[in-house]
């Protein structure tokens, strides 16, 4: 589930107009999506931003493309129990913050609206720790 959900929110960010690396392969076949910014004092304000709402992302120089974006993961989210819904939902609220410029606070309000089904001290794998115990002959 985790590259279904980052190509997910990879494909509805490059719809809301983010650049978003990988289009002509299907933008990711892994837990990441890169969002092309391609300034660096845009990618600090946009990672401040993201982190002032509560959704971390990292900020780097990507490499390929070489040019300044954020690197995002759906690995947290879909161990946190998020299913395609809520991926629309994260994808709304990065929009809301990046290109629709909406205070922190109003977006503050849709990520503990999201966030209010899970709990963050219980996460899911996708894998069960007994059997992988098993298989180690533990």
């Amino acid at each position: 589930d985790v590259c279904k959900h980052a190509k997910h929110l990879a494909q509805l960010l490059d719809g809301f107009g983010f650049e978003v690396v990988g289009r002509n392969f299907g933008f990711t076949n892994t837990h990441q999506v890169w969002l092309i910014i391609n300034d660096e004092i845009k990618v600090w304000q946009a990672f401040a931003a993201l982190h002032q709402a509560g959704i971390r992302a990292f900020p780097a120089h990507l490499p390929f493309v070489k040019k300044w974006g954020l690197r995002l993961s759906a690995h947290a989210v879909t161990r946190l129990g998020f299913g395609s819904s809520e991926i629309v939902e994260l994808a709304h609220i990065l929009k809301n913050i990046l290109i629709e410029k909406q205070s922190i606070e109003k977006v503050n309000i849709s990520v503990k609206k999201l966030m209010a089904n899970f709990d963050i001290s219980k996460v899911k794998y996708g894998f069960s720790l007994k059997e992988e115990v098993e298989d180690v002959g533990m």
